[in-house]
């Protein structure tokens, strides 16, 4: 789970969406969790490929589980 407790624009919580982590982010600026909220429901989350053979990768560095 990623701690961001000056979420800002939400750049490190989007990252960690994208890498398949929880976040929790908090910041005292409305405007900035508004601009987080919106970045992070315009971002894809990680879907780990599944193989041919049934595996999964775990990394994006393509790295399979067994």
């Amino acid at each position: 789970i990623i701690l961001d407790p000056f979420i800002g624009s939400g750049t490190t919580a989007v990252a960690a969406r994208k890498l398949g982590r929880h976040y929790i982010g908090c910041d005292l600026s409305p405007d900035y969790v508004k601009l987080a909220n919106e970045r992070l429901s315009q971002t894809d989350p990680y879907q780990p490929t599944t193989f041919a053979d049934g595996t999964r990768q775990l990394s994006l560095f393509g790295e399979p589980s067994r």
